[in-house]
């Protein structure tokens, strides 16, 4: 599976290209499949033995695709459901790294409403260099 929705979705395509091609040097069936709104009957229609999960971003590595494959009981590449969450929320996956004693920048939370007032504030009083949501990859960055 491969595409999908989110921002990354042509190094998706590229991703999963690459990937049958391997595949299909290694003597694997191969079928290339890009979700759509009915995932769920699109994975049912191939009858997969294993999914290989090269979606990215939102809805590919978030835990939402992986919710799929788990419901129908298919073997699939990436983390699992939790833990594929636990990774794309910025707030939670920096709580781990400090329980854990891995060394992160620290944070600031800033509501969606307050973002355009706070954040040359921020960034000038803080010397912040990046600012991301807490919960997709896109960033803003930013300098003094």
């Amino acid at each position: 599976i491969s595409g999908g929705i989110s921002k990354e979705r042509v190094i998706s395509l590229d991703t999963g290209k690459q990937v049958a091609k391997e595949l299909i040097k290694a003597k694997y069936s191969v079928k290339i499949v890009e979700p759509t709104s009915d995932l769920i009957s699109i994975i049912k229609s191939y009858k997969p033995s294993v999914i290989f999960n090269a979606l990215h971003g939102r809805d590919g590595e978030d835990g939402i695709a992986q919710t799929y494959f788990e419901y129908l009981r298919i073997p699939y590449t990436h983390s699992g459901v939790i833990s594929s969450y636990n990774a794309m929320n910025k707030i939670i996956s920096k709580e781990i790294f400090k329980k854990t004693f891995i060394t992160t920048p620290e944070k600031e939370a800033i509501s969606a409403k307050t973002i355009a007032l706070t954040l040359s504030v921020i960034a000038y009083t803080n010397g912040i260099s990046q600012i991301s949501p807490t919960y997709f990859f896109e960033s803003i960055n930013l300098s003094k």
